[in-house]
């Protein structure tokens, strides 16, 4: 059986990712904040600017491109599994053959939620 954390298996878990407050902006996702969590709200995507990228390692940039997805697992010092799964590429074969969106929240013991501010 494979672990939880392994990079063994189909779904990349580490990927390519844009995390507003793990890339540097805790002014983000909060209460009063750009996305104020005391009002309802609905995730579209790409109707929040992203907010430029303020991590040292990692040039100043609002999306994802090769580039960043290079830059962010060096910076942060892990395994570069959405290059070793066909990055953009295997995206685009996944997407041209259709995808569903399957959305988990969960304790991310690892970084102790630091995706989630409070």
């Amino acid at each position: 059986m494979l672990s939880p954390n392994s990079t063994q298996v189909l779904c990349d878990q580490a990927g390519c990712d844009f995390n507003s407050y793990r890339l540097g902006d805790t002014s983000f996702y909060g209460p009063e904040l750009t996305v104020d969590t005391t009002q309802p709200f609905t995730i579209v995507t790409q109707v929040i600017q992203n907010l430029e990228t303020n991590v040292n390692g990692i040039t100043a940039m609002n999306q994802i491109d090769e580039t960043f997805c290079t830059q962010e697992t060096t910076a942060f010092a892990e395994t570069n599994t959405f290059d070793q799964k066909g990055e953009f590429s295997a995206m685009t074969s996944a997407m041209n053959t259709g995808m569903v969106l399957v959305l988990s929240l969960w304790d991310d013991y690892a970084v102790n939620m630091l995706w989630l501010p409070h």
